[in-house]
């Protein structure tokens, strides 16, 4: 289908939206307007996005929905948006060329997975996958990200989340971001290489354990803790 949405839905709950082919959209791709609890998006293809808009876009209260499997390429903004709710799992999903962010998580969420995608090419600007603020208890794992500006960023008041197993390769700038006064939280077992400026940047964070990561060929310094850091524990 091709026309301003692929799918509309202006909020509802359990809805199932599998195995489409969405082409030619001046807006949004799949748009869920809010209340999307428990939802499954999964297995559709969507590309030629255009009009500064998102892939799939998830609005608020979406918690427990799964966004899986899904083909995104050439869009114009961003590939997958979550707005806001507890529990969602966004994995093995392919996003090629998205001029924003491939994946961004607006706040105001805890306990998610996101896992398995790969996100590659489209923005000297932009996350790979990105967070906005305040989210806790989130797994990031075993994704591939590359030509981006940023690989993974974790924005301020982010607790307890854990980022492990991803390939993080020639993004533009820090291959992984950790904002001001995000505590507790853990990088381990990450491939970061040929990035264009920090490997590892972290800013007034407590607690955060970095290990068992191979940091290699980055502009700048392999791992940066701002002073105002304490009990930053690097180990191999």
């Amino acid at each position: 289908t091709s026309g301003s949405y692929g799918v509309y839905i202006g909020s509802g709950s359990s809805m199932t939206l599998t195995d489409n082919n969405l082409e030619d959209i001046v807006g949004n791709g799949i748009k869920i307007g809010s209340n999307g609890q428990s939802s499954l998006i999964s297995g559709n293809s969507i590309s030629n996005v255009y009009n500064g808009s998102y892939g799939i876009y998830t609005g608020s209260n979406s918690g427990l929905i799964t966004i899986s499997d899904n083909n995104l390429e050439n869009i114009d903004g961003t590939g997958i948006y979550f707005h806001s709710g507890d529990g969602p799992s966004i994995s093995n999903n392919s996003i090629i060329n998205a001029s924003s962010s491939g994946i961004y998580i607006n706040g105001s969420a805890n306990d998610g997975l996101i896992s398995g995608n790969t996100i590659t090419d489209g923005a000297s600007s932009g996350y790979g996958i990105g967070f906005s603020s305040n989210v806790s208890n989130f797994s990031v794992s075993d994704n591939e990200i590359s030509n981006k500006e940023y690989g993974i960023f974790l924005g301020d008041y982010s607790d307890y989340n854990v980022i492990a197993g991803n390939e993080i390769i020639n993004n533009t700038n820090t291959g992984i971001e950790i904002g001001n006064n995000s505590d507790n939280n853990f990088v381990d077992n990450n491939s970061i290489k040929f990035n264009g400026s920090y490997g590892i940047y972290g800013l007034s964070n407590n607690n955060l354990e970095v290990g068992n990561n191979i940091i290699d060929s980055n502009a700048s310094y392999g791992i940066y803790c701002s002073n105002q850091s304490s009990n930053f524990n690097i180990y191999d």
